[in-house]
């Protein structure tokens, strides 16, 4: 699953691929570390912190891809696994 909103890579420039496999890969490490500690208390400054981010950045990065807030995917998350 892509969870980032992109387009067909084949008209990019290397640095562009290059500067969204970053993207992607940082938004699966990030989405990676909200699924594994979903359940214990998951503060946005410390994901910021692990990633070297601000959290204002971090916040967008998220509202940006996922087309939600990071309360609110954290929040789907939790529902979703207390669903099942």
């Amino acid at each position: 699953m892509d969870v980032l909103k992109l387009d067909s890579n084949h008209n990019l420039s290397e640095d562009e691929r290059t500067a969204r496999q970053h993207k992607t890969e940082r938004l699966r490490r990030i989405l990676n570390y909200i699924d594994e500690n979903y359940s214990d208390k998951v503060l946005l400054s410390e994901i910021a912190k692990r990633e070297n981010l601000s959290m204002t950045y971090l916040s967008h990065f998220i509202k940006d891809n996922l087309n939600q807030t990071f309360q609110e995917y954290l929040n789907n998350i939790r529902f979703s696994h207390a669903r099942d």
